[in-house]
């Protein structure tokens, strides 16, 4: 699965949106904007996707039951982070120390 491909791409009132699915886990529903075409589901997690997004914008309670993929960290916000002093709370482990 390369990072543009959506086993599925399905039109709601409020957007078009891209599922990507693998074989075992939900890795991304992606917001595609109001225009696009549908894309009809390629496997059968995308199949289940589309069939829990469909009910819940009929039923805000719905509740998904999908097998989500585990998030990986995003480079660019853990390098833009400053990583933390834990023996000195408030302070950044980047930052000078202040004069004593």
């Amino acid at each position: 699965m390369t990072p543009l491909d959506f086993q599925a791409k399905l039109k709601t009132p409020f957007a078009l949106l891209g599922i990507r699915a693998g074989d075992e886990e939900l890795a991304e529903i992606v917001f595609l904007g109001k225009d696009g075409d549908a894309l009809p589901p390629q496997n059968r997690l995308a199949e289940r996707a589309c069939a829990q997004l469909e009910r819940y914008v009929c039923d805000p309670e719905f509740r998904f039951t999908l097998p989500l993929a585990k998030a990986k960290p995003r480079e660019s916000a853990q390098a833009e982070a400053p990583s933390r002093d834990t023996s000195r709370p408030g302070i950044a482990a980047n930052e000078p120390a202040a004069p004593a």
